[in-house]
């Protein structure tokens, strides 16, 4: 997650919750590795369903619950995406997707007669 997306997820959830008093800093260290887009959509999420929280309740955690969720949902959305595809469409996503041979492989490939 980059400063900004944090930074936008933060305001969001401080809108939100204005009476919970929580440190940024403290949050940050524990989400830098999440997805920033997932993590901002998590707080959206639980600004729509959570109505309060209490004392003694963990804001950060059901944060990181709910982005787990969403990156749980996005990967089975990939793999379905994947297994319907074709296998014509996949030859072209591998074309699109495929790095050139370097030129020195190439070269000696064809020194070889391996590759024409």
């Amino acid at each position: 997650m980059q400063q900004g997306e944090f930074q936008r997820a933060v305001a969001l959830f401080s809108e939100a919750f204005p009476k919970l008093e929580f440190n940024p800093k403290l949050w940050w260290p524990v989400v830098a590795d999440l997805d920033g887009e997932c993590f901002i959509f998590s707080v959206g999420e639980v600004v729509k369903t959570v109505k309060e929280f209490y004392p003694g309740s963990n804001p950060l955690a059901v944060l990181i619950e709910k982005h787990d969720e969403l990156v749980s949902e996005r990967r089975k959305f990939q793999q379905k995406k994947l297994a319907k595809e074709t296998d014509l469409e996949r030859m072209d996503r591998w074309k699109s997707e495929a790095v050139p041979m370097p030129a020195e492989c190439r070269e000696y490939l064809q020194k070889k007669g391996l590759l024409k």
